[in-house]
């Protein structure tokens, strides 16, 4: 099972800059693996990815991983310097800067243009949270509720934390993943042919204190926000959804550096 970190995407952005002449993010993609598109999101969201991803980009820009990753609690990491772990420490002249997000909050969601594309995003997830954003008639609310369906057997099979999965129809296809790819893709288009878009995006949420992770001292787990939504014809493709972070976060604007 892979292990999620939430990366500091204003300190690998930093670091990408600060390398001799400067490197793209395209030029990233093509020494480390990992997509433009992804390293798009996780530098300007601290979209929260695989622990090897990381590790890869780390070594790439030769620093160590907890220099570029949050705490699980949110708080910058311990930061080794000289062989000894200290904490960053702000700077006499100015007050360190964070930026505040209440509990209670709204996400944006991309729009999902191929299946592949709402795999990925189902990988990252533990939880499937959906939003019903149009007006569905029964034969509507059939599709949607099949797709939410399979996208969490999809989840419950990548995740075997979560126990065995209930057997579907697709176990008895010869390549039960590709069946449940291709009813997925059909799910898609149908929606599409009844005017119903599908976005979606991978969410942060923190444990409250008296339920129990999946895994052992595990602080937050990861959610599938999914919303249907109205097509639209121009801009504005993606769509505002309501979001329980768990509990209040605070996470510091400026980049995390070594003390000198």
């Amino acid at each position: 099972m892979p292990m999620i970190l939430i990366p500091n995407g204003r300190r690998i952005k930093e670091l990408r800059r600060k390398r001799e002449r400067g490197s793209t993010q395209k030029e990233l993609e093509f020494s480390t693996g990992i997509s433009e598109r992804a390293l798009r999101r996780i530098e300007n969201e601290n979209r929260p990815t695989q622990i090897e991803n990381l590790r890869r980009l780390a070594a790439e820009l030769e620093v160590p991983l907890e220099d570029i990753v949050f705490a699980a609690s949110g708080q910058p990491r311990l930061v080794p310097t000289n062989g000894e772990i200290v904490r960053q420490r702000p700077s006499e002249h100015s007050e360190p800067e964070f930026i505040d997000i209440p509990r209670y909050s709204t996400a944006s969601l991309m729009p999902m243009r191929n299946v592949q594309q709402l795999y990925q995003e189902v990988s990252y997830a533990q939880a499937i949270v959906p939003h019903l954003l149009v007006q569905a008639n029964s034969e509507r609310l059939a599709l949607i509720e099949e797709l939410l369906g399979l996208l969490k057997a999809i989840m419950v099979r990548h995740w075997s934390v979560l126990g065995p999965a209930t057997p579907d129809e697709h176990d008895k296809a010869d390549f039960p993943e590709l069946s449940r790819q291709r009813r997925v893709s059909d799910l898609m288009v149908l929606l599409k042919g009844n005017d119903i878009r599908i976005c979606a995006n991978t969410h942060i949420k923190y444990y409250q204190p008296r339920e129990t992770p999946w895994l052992p001292e595990q602080k937050f787990f990861t959610q599938l926000q999914i919303a249907f939504a109205s097509p639209v014809e121009y801009g504005g493709e993606d769509v505002s959804v309501p979001v329980d972070h768990g509990k209040d976060i605070r996470l510091p604007r400026d980049p995390i550096l070594p003390s000198r």
